[in-house]
């Protein structure tokens, strides 16, 4: 499937150094480039209620981390899936009388829409779930002597140890994170409470494929490790998505991982913040959204979402109000008209301290904040369009307004 176009290209010459970036299972510091390139899978939305600012949130962080890889001279890799069968979309489908597939396209399509008007850098691969079945059923039967039927659904058989390590929590924990979080961990005869579901039975109009499992569709953990698969082959550089799929979708990923190659899925696994609205968790269930393209009306709006949201720490949950919006347009108009005043300057000094700050684990905050300092400094021509080019490279933020 195609997602969307691709941003005019940006000129700046890489510069080759390191980049350290949070892993969230080591709690330490790690390097996402590996033999001068960056492999990155992150995982996509199901596609109903798209897109909301905690999904532009999430994509704008690992946007801005290709960015900064490949200004370190990596060739980047970038998959991203579309997780176009899971129960909340048929669900949501049910509810408004739709069929799943007319949602889910339309959704799709929103999502797509979005993400290039705030000047996201698409995947180099963006993979539903519908279109790529066989490997999802490839994978699914390669881990079965690691499974085991309870009436009609195929369960994997996770490590409550393995889980608890790689998240810090408690089992209890745990088990309460699954229950709130689509898992089933009270269902009688289950051999671990915290056991995904690898197959399951299609009900009323849901699609259905044979297995060795039977008639059915995979669960949403197995379509995940196969995407991945299909790309890499095995393990990647960088596992990405929000903080709540640290579980249990990305711990129970990795054990899959395990039992279908005996290595882990990735060496790096970052989770994004959550984004917050009205006192609560920004999610579709509690209907407290806030759409990127309400936001947008023009193109400083556009812009103004990326500075909104490159002005948050990535892996700190914050909250959503409308000034911070009006803070950000302002913010990025007054670049515009210093950019226009011949400000600027000094880009070599600017470029080299955009550098250290951004490969500094994404520290956009910092970069946001040189922006301020040096939109005073008065410069040539030649110079603020040095400093433009830098700014479009390494911030998708355009102060000339003839990129987007």
């Amino acid at each position: 499937m195609k997602s969307w176009s691709k941003p005019q290209d940006a000129n700046l010459v890489p510069e080759i150094g390191g980049l350290k970036l949070f892993d969230t299972r080591s709690q330490t510091f790690l390097n996402p480039i590996s033999d001068n390139s960056m492999n990155l899978y992150v995982c996509g939305v199901t596609p109903y209620d798209s897109a909301h600012l905690g999904h532009a949130f999430t994509y704008l962080t690992f946007d801005t981390l290709i960015r900064v890889a490949r200004d370190t001279g990596a060739k980047t890799t970038y998959v991203q899936n579309v997780t176009d069968i899971d129960e909340p979309l048929f669900e949501r489908a049910i509810s408004t009388g739709q069929k799943w597939q007319e949602l889910s396209r339309s959704q799709t399509d929103i999502y797509c829409r979005s993400m290039q008007r705030i000047n996201l850098l698409p995947p180099d691969h963006f993979l539903p779930v519908t279109e790529n079945i066989e490997y999802i059923i490839q994978a699914a039967e390669s881990i079965a002597d690691q499974s085991y039927k309870l009436d009609s659904t195929t369960y994997f058989k996770s490590s409550e140890i393995d889980s608890a390590s790689f998240t810090q929590l408690s089992i209890q924990e745990l088990i309460k994170i699954s229950r709130d979080r689509g898992g089933d961990p009270e269902t009688p005869g289950k051999q671990n409470a915290l056991d995904p579901k690898l197959w399951v039975p299609s009900i009323n109009d849901e699609p259905r494929w044979d297995s060795k499992f039977g008639v059915g569709r995979p669960g949403w953990h197995i379509e995940c490790i196969a995407l991945s698969d299909k790309v890499f082959g095995g393990t990647f550089d960088v596992q990405g998505g929000g903080e709540d799929l640290i579980y249990p979708h990305h711990a129970l990923c990795d054990q899959m991982s395990i039992a279908l190659h005996e290595k882990t899925l990735a060496r790096i696994f970052a989770h994004v913040g959550l984004v917050s609205y009205e006192d609560e968790k920004m999610s579709k269930s509690k209907g407290n959204l806030v759409f990127v393209d309400d936001l947008i009306k023009d193109e400083t709006d556009s812009q103004a979402v990326r500075v909104l949201l490159l002005n948050q720490p990535w892996q700190t949950a914050w909250e959503y109000h409308e000034p911070l919006f009006l803070e950000a347009r302002s913010r990025f108009m007054g670049w515009v008209q210093s950019y226009e005043n011949a400000g600027f300057g000094n880009p070599i000094q600017l470029i080299h301290e955009l550098r250290l700050v951004l490969r500094n684990n994404l520290n956009s905050q910092a970069a946001l904040s040189l922006l301020d300092k040096y939109s005073s400094v008065q410069s040539s021509f030649e110079e603020r369009k040095v400093s433009a080019d830098a700014v479009w490279a390494l911030l998708g933020l355009d102060l000339e307004g003839n990129r987007i």
